[in-house]
């Protein structure tokens, strides 16, 4: 019987789920290679198209200075690069370049094979804005990083083909616009070195005005490594308009505009040893110019002007072919060969000589200088009111070679001048003609012919190259009188006359032996712009020997000059050199300079001009150097200055004696003295510097060491001080320190630490007028010391960078014993303005403050407080104001008077901002007690803003919010109408000061108590002179009593007088009232101030019974008219019938002399007694009138005297 399987069924499924499973990872396999291929083949449409795109672009162009949008990229490995609708903005967000599509004919699998091969770049419809400055454009913003060079070659391939571009120019300086269409620009660019670069554009231009032209450039560049290839440059225009040209000018001359057409056909090519300049043509029409800068307001117009001809350079030879320049103004020709010595260490003389010796060239030259003279007036200074008629400039240089050898010709004339100024006829014939006629005869050059002719001027020279002389003699009085016939001298003397002679003699070794010898008598040269020049007598002599002729290096063996003109001497030497050497390079010389400085000054102004500055003094200069042509080694200068004084207005220096020693090196290649010891020494100031290093740089004078000084503080402090106007300070003290130095590129740094012993701030006493003061001021001193500290000690850290004129203060410290601060900040335009940045801390002692200003503040002043507080300050120092760029240069025609620097002169304290504080915890002054309290004070816009101020005096309040105006001079003090002073209680301190000067009849009073408040409607005080301010408001009196003080008293005693008239004794002589207080009953009294009084009206005080009330001023020097007014009350009439005439008036007694003595008028209290007299002799009228009447006065009278003294 078979057996049975169980298992087979089972199988076969397991077999076909096996089969069924590899086929599906086959297919998915296979599915992710098609969508990865896929993915590949479309990933450049994909990526072009996703967002993915902006990040490639904005990586690409990181180095743009703006952003790039393009609508529409298409890529393809297989199909050429395309981009549509590109445009670039700048980083301000305007538009820059616009480009309606950049087409590769490269695709993308040919640009991966070779990355450096671009292909062709084909660039349509380009549209570019071009904003022109004077100092650069908006182009070259948004490209400079990939403007700045490289050092590193590129090797990329294309070529760029540009199609109907549009180029629109907006100059910003003159405001005009053209463009150029039709722009077609072909670029090729080979990827070696060795290949040159080749350039086509064509292209039409136009102007805003339809004015429109033509170019054509042809550029072909040779590589960096190609051999023995030339470049050349082939330049077309046709009516091209010059204005084009100005934002070249803008970048060299700024203001220069140049207006014309040009046409022009020209070709330069170049090579490693030769080059050459063919011009067919170059012409150019209605040529007009103008630059304020060099020409001020003249104008260069020439109707034409005409330029061609060849010159080509082969080594050392040059050639001119037909060249000329004809114009309206002149012409000029030239035409032949010139060859250049160039042979190490040859002298210019030498070498001058070489080229003319193997030359064939002819140059003629003729300018119209009365057409020159009448289009620049301004700039040749011409005499206003002056017509120049006629005038030439002709020259001729002719330099042959014929049988006998070089021969050379040569003339410079200047002739037949003439003008008319007011109808008056001025002639000049012969203003100057120079000839010269010269031949070589074997090597040897020999003078036929050297005359110098004019009306002024005469020089003879004759001889050879081995032997000659010359004499010159001039009258520059007769020059002066003929000049300023046709040009304005202005203030400018010249005069004086001038003799000279020169002679050289050829020795044995070919040296040259020369001597010369000069002589100015009488002559002045004065100008209100430098200062004056006078020689009674100058001598000048120069004697030496050296070899400047021949194919023998140059050298000087020997030299002497020497300069007299009565005390003033210069001598320098140069020692003969010892045998066997030859001094090429190197030349040791001993200079000695004595007498006036101001007459030194005045000699060198040709060399050099010290403009603003006065300076005198004598001199002593000895100075030991080795003179080269790149430097000057200094063994050791001496100098010393005597009564040296020197100013520029700002600035006064004035010593007695001033010492300077030092040595170093001068390296003339950049400008930069190195010293490794200085020393300066004065009665100011004691300074000696190591490693000094002071460089000029195109940015300023850069300055490095260490310095260490000793200086007086109240000397140095002078130097800024007038000598010719009183101080407005003193500053005084002995201070020392170190400074340290250190530059690195356009970086100094400076490290500064200062010990200042017995500092002292004074200011001037306040002088006062008349006999009686004259002899206790003359014993006294002249200074009052606001501030004094026993020591100071001054830290600073900061750096300077000269390329942006930017100082970085990292410190800067000042300690004290009373006070104390730390600052970090930056300062900027230091020339103009000085913007100032700091912020820091202040510390304070105010207990020890206010003892500093013991005199000041007086014994009853006391202040406590100790705090660190912070500060701030942002602002200018100075005030802005024209200053002259060192770096500008202008020429010595400009008229200087046509050029004018615009600045804005500002108020340096309107743009000032500041803020600082300071606390207390009490303070008390002239008995009235002061609570805590702080002030919060801002600056800003020329006025310091107070945060209100709220304070606990004296069981009152006082509430201020000042304002101080800076912004004007004298400087005033604010306050807002409204209380000042709530409640505050009366004190016996006060009646001494400033309360008297409100209510008189407290002056000095004894005793005082009560309360009183102030209100301000108006308040205006001028900080330099607060007594004559303006302030109005009214005093509240809520309940006072006054005590006995000398105006009180005197009131006491009007009241007892009056009291006792009153109650009809009236024989009885006045005593000593029992009464000593006044009674100010609660009331609001009118005051202000003006004209350095204080006026107050309806003062009232009680005795009794008795109402007084004042009215009238107060002086601020204390002197008193006030009249008391006295109502008789009706009760006193019920008591006396004597005073029935006084019914329902007033007694008015006017007071006169000052707060401390004042004076009742005593007429009017024999009015008051004879009006009761009267009253009492009616009833006795019968049998006895005259004798009452006169016992009555003579009673009274003895009274008063004895009250108020015997009348004047």
């Amino acid at each position: 019987m078979s057996r049975r399987r169980f298992d087979s069924p089972h199988r076969a499924p397991l077999q076909r789920a096996g089969t069924y499973q590899s086929k599906s990872r086959k297919s998915v396999v296979f599915g992710l290679g098609i969508a990865v291929c896929a993915l590949a083949w479309f990933a450049p449409a994909i990526i072009v198209k996703s967002p993915l795109r902006h990040s490639i672009l904005s990586s690409v162009t990181s180095d743009l200075q703006g952003t790039i949008a393009i609508e529409s990229i298409s890529a393809g490995w297989l199909s050429t690069l395309r981009a549509d609708n590109i445009v670039v903005f700048d980083a301000q967000g305007d538009r820059l370049l616009e480009v309606s599509e950049i087409q590769l004919d490269k695709n993308l699998i040919s640009l991966l094979q070779n990355l450096s091969d671009l292909g062709t770049i084909r660039i349509e419809q380009p549209i570019v804005n071009l904003i022109v400055r004077p100092d650069g454009s908006n182009l070259e913003d948004a490209f400079a990083k990939w403007l700045a060079p490289s050092d590193k070659p590129s090797n990329i391939h294309c070529n760029i083909e540009i199609a109907d571009g549009v180029v629109q120019v907006t100059d910003t300086s003159t405001g005009s616009q053209w463009n150029t269409i039709k722009t077609n620009a072909a670029i090729n660019m080979p990827a070696d070195a060795a290949s040159p670069l080749t350039l086509h554009v064509d292209s039409l231009l136009n102007l805003s005005d339809a004015t429109s032209g033509k170019v054509f450039a042809d550029l072909l560049l040779p590589g960096a490594e190609a051999t023995g290839s030339q470049g050349t440059l082939t330049v077309k225009v046709s009516a091209i308009p010059l204005e084009i040209a100005g934002p070249a000018l803008q970048r060299f001359a700024p203001g220069t505009i140049a207006s014309g057409i040009l046409d022009g056909d020209l070709a330069v090519t170049w090579g490693s040893a030769d080059a050459s300049l063919r011009i067919e043509r170059l012409a150019t029409q209605n040529l007009r110019l103008t630059s304020p800068q060099w020409l001020g307001t003249d104008q260069i117009a020439v109707d034409s002007l005409r330029t061609s001809g060849e010159v080509t350079q082969r080594g050392n030879t040059w050639q001119v072919k037909q060249f000329s320049i004809q114009s309206d103004l002149g012409q000029l020709t030239a035409d032949g060969t010139a060859t250049t010595s160039t042979t190490d260490g040859m002298s210019a003389v030498a070498a001058a000589m070489e080229t003319l010796r193997y030359s064939n060239l002819h140059v003629d030259g003729q300018i119209d200088l009365a057409r020159v003279a009448r289009m620049l007036p301004k700039t040749l200074k011409v005499r206003e009111g002056t017509q120049i008629s006629t005038g030439e400039i002709t020259l001729a240089l002719e330099s042959t070679v014929d049988t006998s050898g070089p021969r050379w010709n040569g003339h410079f004339k200047a002739k037949n001048l003439s003008a008319t100024h007011e109808g008056r006829h001025l002639t000049w014939d012969q203003p100057i003609g120079l000839t010269v006629a010269a031949h070589d005869s074997n090597g040897v050059i020999t003078l036929d012919q050297l005359t110098c002719e004019s009306s002024f001027l005469s020089l003879v020279a004759s001889g050879t190259t081995e032997q000659g002389d010359a004499t010159l003699r001039g009258d520059l009085s007769t020059f002066a009188a003929e000049a300023s016939q046709f040009v304005d001298l202005g203030d400018m003397r010249l005069g004086g006359r001038l003799d000279g002679k020169v002679s050289w003699q050829q020795e044995r070794d070919r040296k040259v032996r020369l001597t010369a010898s000069a002589n100015a008598e009488q002559f002045e040269l004065v100008s209100s712009t430098r200062p004056p020049w006078r020689e009674d007598r100058l001598t000048v002599s120069l004697s030496g020997i050296g070899g400047i002729f021949g194919d023998e290096p140059r050298s000087i063996d020997q030299g002497e000059l020497r300069v007299q003109s009565g005390q003033d001497q210069l001598h320098l030497t140069l020692p003969p050199a010892p045998a066997g050497i030859l001094r090429e390079t190197a030349f040791p010389v001993q200079l000695r300079l004595v007498g006036e400085v101001r007459n030194w000054v005045a000699r060198l102004q040709p060399l050099f001009v010290l403009p603003n500055w006065d300076l005198d003094g004598l001199i002593d200069l000895n100075v030991g150097a080795s003179v080269a042509a790149d430097q000057v080694s200094i063994d050791g200068a001496h100098i010393e200055l005597v009564s040296f004084r020197a100013t520029n207005g700002s600035v006064f220096i004035n010593e007695p004696i001033l010492k300077v020693d030092t040595k170093g090196v001068f390296d003339r290649t950049n400008s930069a003295f190195v010293s490794p010891d200085t020393t300066i020494a004065s009665s100011s100031i004691a300074l000696r510097a190591a490693n000094l290093e002071l460089r000029a740089a195109a940015t300023g004078t850069q300055i490095a060491g260490d310095a260490d000084y000793r200086g007086d503080v109240s000397k140095l402090a002078n130097i800024f001080n007038n000598p010719s106007q009183p101080a407005p300070r003193q500053l005084s003290g002995q201070a020392t320190g170190h400074a340290t130095l250190r530059h690195d590129g356009d970086i100094t740094s400076c490290e500064l630490s200062t010990d200042v012993s017995d500092f002292a701030y004074a200011t001037p006493v306040k002088q006062m007028t008349g006999p009686a003061v004259t002899v206790a001021q003359s014993g006294a001193s002249r200074w009052n010391t606001i501030w004094q500290e026993p020591k100071i000690k001054l830290a600073a850290s900061a750096t300077y960078d000269s390329s942006q004129n930017i100082v970085e203060i990292s410190r800067i410290e000042a300690a004290g014993d009373t006070i104390s601060f730390a600052a970090r900040g930056r300062m900027a335009e230091l020339s103009t303005r000085c913007l100032t940045e700091l912020d820091g801390q202040i510390a304070y002692d105010l207990q020890k403050v206010s003892s500093r200003f013991h005199n000041q503040l007086g014994s009853d002043f006391q202040i406590a407080g100790r705090d660190t507080r912070p500060f701030s300050f942002r602002g200018p120092l100075l005030s802005s104001r024209a200053v002259a760029n060192a770096n500008q240069l202008y020429p010595v025609s400009s008229n200087s008077e046509e050029r004018h620097d615009v600045a804005s002169v500002e108020s340096a304290i309107t743009l000032m901002l500041a803020q600082a504080s300071l606390g207390w915890s009490g303070a008390s002054v002239q008995g009235v007690t002061i609570g805590e309290g702080e002030i919060d004070a801002k600056l800003s816009n020329g006025k310091v803003e107070f945060a209100p101020i709220d304070l606990s005096v004296s069981d009152g309040r006082v509430r201020l919010a000042p304002t101080v105006l800076l912004d004007r001079s004298p400087m005033i003090l604010t306050l807002p109408a409204g209380p000042v002073a709530e409640h505050v209680r009366i004190s016996p301190q006060m009646c001494t000061t400033w309360f008297k000067y409100l209510a008189p009849l407290v002056a000095d009073a004894t005793a005082a108590q009560g309360t009183f408040s102030v209100a301000l409607d108006r308040t205006v005080v001028p900080l330099d002179a607060p007594s004559a301010g303006e302030l109005e408001g009214i005093l509240e009196i809520h309940t006072a009593q006054i005590g006995p003080g000398p105006l009180s008293q005197q009131l006491l005693l009007l009241a007892a007088q009056i009291k006792a008239i009153a109650d009809g004794n009236l024989l009885a002589a006045p005593t000593t009232p029992t009464e000593r207080w006044l009674d100010l009953p609660q009331q609001r009294i009118a005051f202000r101030m003006a004209e350095n009084r204080v006026y107050h009206e309806g003062l009232q005080m009680a005795v009794k019974d008795v109402v007084i009330r004042t009215s009238g001023s107060v002086g601020t020097d204390q002197s008193i008219s006030i009249v008391a007014e006295v109502p008789v009350r009706d009760e006193w009439l019920s008591r006396n019938q004597y005073l029935a005439a006084l019914r329902g008036q007033t007694i008015k007694v006017p007071i006169h002399g000052s707060l401390t003595s004042p004076k009742l008028d005593q007429n009017a209290l024999s009015q008051i007694t004879q009006q009761a007299v009267s009253g009492a002799a009616n009833r006795y009228i019968q049998g006895g009138v005259n004798q009452l009447d006169s016992e009555l006065n003579k009673q009274l009278n003895r009274g008063l005297e004895k009250l108020f003294g015997t009348p004047r």
